[in-house]
């Protein structure tokens, strides 16, 4: 159970951007803690990406900024899942790279608004060699 909670708080954590340094110092921790403490990860974190957007979200709000920033590691076959997800959440897209997608949104609650990406239909334009 324990390795199956922290591989998914790991895959979590990386999806919001985190590098592996990060990562390894939030996995150490709670390792650390559920070696003294006995309990489930469920009990003492709750669930591994709920726990994620705890720790992501506090690191952001040390930052400052009136715009919480959150990068989304994604690749071609998943970016869509993640912008729906995202877009639930009031997350707005900024920016793209190679396996990352940057997004925004207040940090104040009454201003986040739901979003959906909608996807376009691909147009063909055919060249003819005549």
């Amino acid at each position: 159970m324990t390795d199956t909670y922290l591989e998914r708080l790991s895959a979590c954590l990386q999806r919001y951007g985190l590098d592996n340094h990060q990562i390894s110092e939030i996995l150490a921790e709670v390792e650390s803690h559920l070696a003294e403490s006995g309990e489930t990860p469920l009990e003492a974190f709750g669930p591994p990406d709920v726990y994620a957007e705890e720790r992501v979200t506090a690191r952001e709000r040390v930052a400052g900024g009136e715009m919480q920033r959150r990068t989304f590691s994604a690749s071609a076959f998943d970016e869509m899942a993640i912008l729906q997800e995202a877009g639930k959440a009031g997350w707005e897209l900024t920016d793209v790279a190679a396996f990352a997608l940057y997004c925004q949104r207040p940090w104040n609650p009454g201003n986040i608004q739901q979003w959906e990406p909608v996807a376009l239909a691909s147009t063909v334009t055919r060249l003819s060699t005549r």
